[in-house]
C-alpha cells in the first residue's frame, strides 16, 4: 500500500480510499468539551461539502438531460420525417435476408405474430377467475404488524421455535445518530 498525500490530506494509492488529513483535526481522543465542540464542527462541514456536491453533481445532471431531450426531439423529428421513406427504400434492397446493411447502420424487418393484450385489467381479471383461474396470479404476504404481541413475545423468548414456523428473531441493538441540520 503506497500512502499519498494529496493537499494535506492521505490517500492509498492502490485503492483510492481516504486515509485522513496528515495532521488530526483533533488531538488525541475526544474527551473535553472544546473537543466534542471541534468534532461537531468539523462534522457539520464535512456533511456541508458532500450536501454540496450532491447538489452540484444533480445541477449537471438536469443540465445533461435537458440537452438530451433537445437531441432526442431531433432524433424523433429525423425519424419521422424521413424513417418510412428509408424504410421504403432498404426494402428493395433486400435479397436473401430481411435487413438492409451500410457502414452507418442497418435497416431491418421483423414480422411479430398477432397476440392477445389486456385493456382493461378488472374486467379481464374477472372474466378469467371465471374461464381459466390459472391465467390469475394472486400475490400474498405476511405482515409482522397484525401478528399478535402475545405471539410475538413467544416467539422472543423461544427464537428455535420461531424458527421452526418460518420466523427469526433479529437481536435488539443500539444505534447513535448525528445531527447537524445538514442532510448530505
Amino acid at each position: 500500500m503506497a500512502i499519498v498525500e494529496i493537499d494535506g490530506e492521505l490517500w492509498d494509492d492502490e485503492t483510492g480510499n481516504y486515509l485522513g488529513p496528515k495532521s488530526s483535526w483533533i488531538d488525541g481522543d475526544i474527551d473535553s468539551e472544546d473537543k466534542a465542540l471541534q468534532f461537531m464542527r468539523r462534522h457539520l462541514e464535512l456533511e456541508a461539502a458532500v450536501a454540496a456536491k450532491k447538489l452540484e453533481l444533480q445541477v449537471i445532471q438536469d443540465q445533461a438531460e435537458r440537452l438530451l431531450k433537445d437531441e432526442l426531439k431531433r432524433l424523433e423529428w429525423w425519424r419521422n420525417r424521413y424513417g418510412e421513406q428509408m424504410a421504403a427504400f432498404a426494402r428493395t434492397k433486400l435479397r436473401k435476408t430481411k435487413t438492409w446493411h451500410s457502414p452507418f447502420g442497418s435497416v431491418s424487418f421483423r414480422t411479430s405474430p398477432a397476440k392477445v393484450a389486456v385493456l382493461d385489467e378488472e374486467k379481464a381479471i374477472e372474466w378469467a377467475e371465471a374461464s381459466c383461474p390459472m391465467a390469475v396470479k394472486v400475490k400474498r404476504s405476511l405482515l409482522v404488524s397484525q401478528v399478535p404481541d402475545s405471539i410475538k413475545t413467544q416467539m422472543l423468548s423461544d427464537p428455535e421455535a420461531a424458527e421452526e414456523i418460518g420466523f427469526g428473531v433479529v437481536p435488539a441493538e443500539e444505534a447513535f445518530t448525528i445531527k447537524t441540520g445538514v442532510s448530505p
